[in-house]
């Protein structure tokens, strides 16, 4: 509908004026943004898109934010279905699905939405508390709680909060088999020269003992009898040069389970559990079969002395305890999750 207009005579001229035009648009959808690893504490720099168009969206400094618009263009017919995304500096980007129906009482109010840091790794040195810096081949580094699982290598799937983690012992049981070409990151193929006596559900264990990594056989193609190719379940957390060591683990019976505390994703490194767990080894016994999973405990260094931790998420400060079974460094560290690679270095006394 058209504003009432008006003509305006000065004695000069005659001039045409329509009043002020007002567009209000309703709030319809509000929220907060979040951080997961400083408890729960506002972020005050972040975005918030929407994938259907006609909103209007503002953010402020506290975490608060809020998508407005007119009502009946934006919403002809219900139920309308959209996703927000949100993103910030440093932080996983978190989907957001969001339904409007002919009931819903608006402005709809979202739950909070926790961000989480991207993972950043944690690498470093141990060598002697002597003159040389002696390095330290060997030695263990692990986050000094029990109720805390350092991984040596990171997760291959999502898991939810109260998932069963269990110890268990895994070792090898059979010939060692090679690589015929590179396996990138990522990838979940492996070019074998040798597949004997392997088959869909076979345990793996890849690479060298400083980053061992366990993944399990989805699939054989062709003969097993003759060299080729695997398919993994998952795909690889690092990548395996031409001539890297593959070779047929057993898991032995697990043991007493604890469960995950939070929802934990794949590249995270570290378990956070709602009690205590002593263990070398672990599997997470999915509820979904296709994602269970194994891996060894602790960072190890290799001949020169270095380690690293990596998917480093959800906690802001740690201590961390390196040892050579006999001599022992322990540091308090504060993560930066503004660099990837945090550097802190052990000397052992």
């Amino acid at each position: 509908m058209l504003a009432n207009t008006y003509q305006v005579n000065t004695g000069y001229r005659v001039a045409t004026v329509v009043d002020d035009l007002t567009t209000q648009f309703r709030v319809l959808v509000s929220g907060r943004v979040v951080s997961a690893a400083f408890g729960q504490q506002p972020l005050p720099q972040f975005t918030v898109t929407a994938d259907r168009p006609g909103f209007f969206i503002k953010t402020i400094p506290d975490g608060f934010f809020c998508l407005a618009g007119n009502e009946a263009q934006l919403f002809p017919i219900y139920p309308v279905n959209f996703n927000l995304t949100i993103t910030a500096p440093y932080q996983r980007a978190v989907m957001l699905p969001v339904t409007i129906t002919a009931v819903s009482d608006l402005p709809l109010a979202l739950p909070d939405t926790a961000l989480l840091y991207q993972p950043v790794r944690l690498q470093g040195r141990v060598t002697l508390d002597d003159v040389a810096r002696t390095p330290v081949a060997g030695a263990t580094v692990t986050i000094d709680d029990t109720a805390v699982l350092t991984l040596r290598t990171p997760l291959h799937f999502d898991h939810p909060g109260g998932t069963p983690v269990q110890p268990l012992t895994l070792s090898g049981s059979g010939t060692i088999k090679t690589l015929t070409v590179p396996a990138a990151q990522f990838s979940n193929t492996l070019a074998l020269n040798n597949r004997t006596g392997l088959a869909p559900g076979s345990v793996l264990r890849l690479g060298t003992a400083v980053s061992t990594e366990y993944a399990l056989i989805d699939a054989i193609s062709g003969n097993p009898a003759n060299p080729g190719d695997v398919t993994l379940t998952a795909g690889l957390q690092r990548s395996l040069p031409v001539g890297a060591a593959v070779e047929l683990a057993s898991a032995g019976p697990p043991g007493a389970a604890v469960n995950l505390l939070d929802d934990v994703l794949a590249g995270e490194g570290i378990l956070r559990l709602a009690g205590s767990l002593t263990a070398v080894a672990i599997q997470i016994a999915d509820a979904n079969p296709a994602r269970l999973e194994y891996h060894t405990l602790q960072a190890l260094t290799d001949a020169a002395g270095y380690y690293r931790l990596d998917g480093l998420s959800r906690v802001t400060a740690v201590t961390l305890h390196a040892t050579d079974g006999t001599d022992t460094d322990d540091q308090d560290w504060t993560l930066n999750y503004r660099q990837p690679v945090n550097v802190i270095d052990f000397r052992l006394d």
